[in-house]
């Protein structure tokens, strides 16, 4: 029996190897010629979509001016020397971080005020300034209550209080460009705008 075992061993190597030969001998199968890529098609840019054109604003025509502003329009020329000059009407002038009219003002705002009244035609806009020092929204606060101070004292004075508003300019409109104490004091102040 080892015998016959043996046989069929050495029968099953012998044919293995034979048939190892035989495939290693044998012509190989043709493949398939791979297709040559195709060439590939000259790239074309496509151009580049072009940003939404921005239309042209058109202008819009400005509304009627209602009223004329100071110093154009139908003004005769006393608003035109007051407010060119502040000839008529004096300005007052306010200590550092007050609005509350100093003495020395009140002389001034009584003849202001004097003006106003032989003078009913004429309304008023009273402007409070500041110096340049604290922060813009500290003095455009200031200026309206430096405004607001010499709106009233006008009125107890006898002006009538229709005749009169305010504005804060703050620090915006200096009188003196200066840095030092002199264009400060020149700066904290009250002017008078006349208008119709």
């Amino acid at each position: 029996m080892r015998r016959s075992l043996g046989y069929v061993s050495i029968a099953r190597t012998t044919m293995l190897i034979a048939l190892g030969a035989l495939l290693l001998t044998a012509p190989a199968c043709p493949k398939k010629p791979v297709p040559a890529p195709a060439p590939a098609a000259p790239e074309t840019q496509e151009p580049a979509p072009e940003p939404p054109q921005q239309k042209e604003p058109v202008e819009q025509p400005l509304p009627p001016i209602k009223e004329p502003p100071i110093g154009e329009g139908d003004i005769d020329e006393t608003i035109r020397s007051q407010n060119a000059s502040r000839s008529l009407l004096k300005t007052v002038y306010f200590d550092f971080d007050k609005f509350d009219v100093r003495d020395d003002q009140v002389p001034v705002l009584q003849a202001n005020a004097a003006w106003l009244k032989s003078h009913g035609q004429y309304k008023l806009l009273v402007e409070g300034h500041c110096d340049e020092r604290d922060t813009i929204e500290f003095n455009l606060a200031l200026g309206d209550r430096r405004a607001k101070s010499v709106r009233q004292y006008l009125i107890d004075l006898g002006v009538p209080a229709d005749r009169i508003r305010t504005i804060s300019y703050g620090e915006e409109r200096p009188a003196d460009p200066g840095h030092d104490e002199e264009a400060y004091a020149r700066n904290r102040r009250g002017e008078f705008t006349l208008e119709k």
